[in-house]
């Protein structure tokens, strides 16, 4: 652990002040874990031990989780190493100089990050939006209230009206089965971190389809699948098959609507029985007789 700094602001930051206070925290706590350039392994177990000792049943890899989704954290993996990036954290910390530099690599970016100071510390400035259509990480991640018109305007698209990234919520209340919602939310992000709105659009919807269409084949509890094993294993790919049900035998008289028994005959194109048969018989010869 190391000595960090923090800002006055960092209490009035409307993020974190609506979450769970030990977000705030662990995120304090995540910078005395953080080497020089800001990066840790995304060890929740192990970040646990460091900052909550003396804590039980606290959901770490859950808060990881939050901090990401509102754009304080990166998790990605290099090299088969889980990792953290704190955003921003060069810019508002002053490592002592004797620090030991760092020895894991810095993540890929995969969706547009800059022209925009995102924590502060905990202190949101939001500078000039992007010019090229694109939507900043930050704005894909914080909620709809805390965007301004002018920039929600200018940088969402019409034919998007919310990044996927941000309907987990939609994902959720949709599935049947509420378990390890904070390992959901985790592979949720995973799944659309990195697309385009067009890609993500469209495979959104894939997913909530592919939830709607499958729920009507668990009809066994037992049988539904975990969610967190749903969104791992891509389950929106599989292909239904929706059986072809045998057409029902008529069992009544089309006439007479008594049940058919022993030899069944046709009128007009339907069954009937015997003893409608007969009558109809006597009708059709008294008609040829009149």
């Amino acid at each position: 652990m190391r000595a960090r700094n923090i800002k006055p602001g960092f209490f009035k930051n409307e993020l974190l002040g609506t979450e769970d206070p030990l977000v705030s925290i662990l995120f304090i706590g995540l910078w005395c874990i953080a080497d020089k350039e800001g990066i840790l392994e995304d060890r929740p177990p192990r970040i646990k031990a460091e900052i909550f000792p003396y804590r039980e049943e606290i959901d770490i890899n859950r808060y990881l989780t939050v901090m990401q989704r509102l754009g304080f954290i990166q998790r990605y993996t290099s090299n088969g190493l889980n990792l953290i990036k704190i955003k921003n954290f060069k810019k508002h910390q002053n490592p002592h100089h004797t620090e030991k530099g760092s020895e894991y690599p810095q993540p890929q970016l995969q969706i547009t990050t800059t022209q925009e100071d995102t924590t502060n510390n905990g202190e949101l400035t939001v500078k000039q939006p992007l010019d090229n259509g694109e939507i900043p990480v930050r704005l894909l991640l914080i909620p709809d209230s805390l965007i301004p018109d002018s920039i929600k305007d200018s940088l969402i698209p019409d034919s998007v009206d919310v990044h996927p990234i941000k309907l987990f919520s939609k994902f959720w209340e949709l599935y049947p089965k509420k378990i390890k919602m904070g390992m959901c939310e985790t592979l949720w992000v995973d799944i659309f971190q990195g697309l385009g709105n067009g890609k993500s659009k469209d495979l959104y919807d894939k997913i909530i389809k592919s939830v709607e269409l499958q729920k009507n084949t668990w009809n066994d509890p037992q049988y539904i699948p975990s969610p967190d094993n749903w969104l791992r294993d891509k389950r929106w790919l599989d292909v239904i098959i929706t059986p072809i049900m045998p057409a029902k035998k008529e069992t009544q008289c089309a006439l007479c609507e008594e049940s058919l028994t022993g030899t069944r005959y046709e009128y007009e194109g339907k069954k009937i029985c015997g003893k409608c048969d007969m009558q109809k018989t006597k009708e059709k010869l008294g008609k040829a007789g009149g």
